[in-house]
C-alpha cells in the first residue's frame, strides 16, 4: 500500500502510526495529486480521502489516478459537504470560526460545498467519462458519500447508460 500527501508533516505523522500499529506492508512518500510518482497501469486500486474538495481542478487530479490505475481498476472517492456540518450549541465564535475556515476554503480554490449542488447525472458522466471512468454508484454514509467507479479497460460487463 502507497500513501502521498503533498505536505511532509502528514508523512512523518504517517510514517509514525504504521510503526506504532506494527503496519510494514504501507510506505508513505510526498507527492502532488496532479503529477503522482507512479507508473502507469501501477494499482488496482485509489482511494482520495477529502482530496477533490480541495483542488482547484479536480478533473486533472481524476486523469492522473486514472493513469495510475490498471484497467478496470476501482478508484474510491471521498469528499466532505460543509453546508451538511452541525455546530450546536451555536455561539458567536463558533460562527466566526465557520465562516473564516470557509473564506480560507474557497480562497485556495476549493469547494467546501461541493455535494451541495450536486451534478446532473449527465454531468456526473462526463465528468467520469472525461477522466476515463464508468460510474458504479454511490455508497450512502452517515459522514458523507463516497463514489465508486471503475477505469475503463473497454466496455464494462453488464454495462448500462443511464
Amino acid at each position: 500500500m502507497e500513501g502521498i500527501d503533498i505536505e511532509a508533516s502528514q508523512i512523518a505523522a504517517a510514517r509514525a502510526r504504521a510503526v506504532e500499529r506494527d503496519l510494514t506492508n504501507v510506505q508513505f512518500q510526498v507527492g502532488n495529486i496532479y503529477e503522482l510518482p507512479f507508473a502507469a497501469d501501477s494499482f488496482d486500486g485509489v482511494f482520495a480521502h477529502t482530496v477533490l474538495q480541495h483542488l482547484s481542478d479536480p478533473l486533472r487530479a481524476l486523469g492522473e489516478m486514472r493513469r495510475v490505475l490498471r484497467p478496470h481498476g476501482i478508484i474510491g472517492l471521498r469528499d466532505d459537504d460543509l453546508g451538511t456540518l452541525l455546530l450546536e450549541p451555536s455561539t458567536p465564535l463558533l460562527r466566526l470560526w465557520e465562516s473564516l475556515h470557509i473564506k480560507v476554503w474557497t480562497h485556495n480554490d476549493g469547494n467546501p460545498f461541493c455535494r451541495q449542488d450536486p451534478p446532473t447525472s449527465a454531468q456526473r458522466g462526463w465528468l467520469h467519462a472525461t477522466a476515463g471512468f464508468f460510474f458504479l454508484g454511490v455508497i450512502r454514509l452517515a459522514r458523507g458519500n463516497r463514489r465508486i467507479c471503475r477505469r475503463h479497460g473497454g466496455t464494462p460487463p453488464n454495462a448500462r447508460v443511464r
